[in-house]
This record gives C-alpha cells, structure tokens and sequence, in this order.
C-alpha cells in the first residue's frame, strides 16, 4: 500500500472525500486521536515523530 502524509492545519470549512474510489472516508482529527484511527505501531516513525513533536 502507498501512504502519502500531509501535516496541515485546519483554518475553515469540512474535509470531503474527493476520490471514493481510492479512501473510504476522510475527517479532520485531533493530532492525540489519531492512534483512535491508525495503529501507532504502522505509521511511518519520522510522521509518528513530527505528530509528537506538535502536540
């Protein structure tokens, strides 16, 4: 599977899904919610690091 991570910041508006085919959904989330999401143990750890690093 390919991943692409992106760190942004939420200024306004709703997330929507634009590709249906390719994600199942897509939600703006708390940088401490996304282990609610995706197992810790299979983000990339240079991503794990910087999500850290901001919180």
């Amino acid at each position: 599977m390919l991943c692409e991570y992106f760190l942004c910041e939420y200024l306004a508006g709703e997330a929507t899904n634009s590709d249906a085919a390719e994600n199942t959904d897509v939600m703006w989330v708390l940088r401490n919610a996304v282990p609610h999401f995706i197992s810790v143990d299979t983000i990339f750890p240079p991503i794990l690091a910087v999500l850290e690093e901001q919180t």
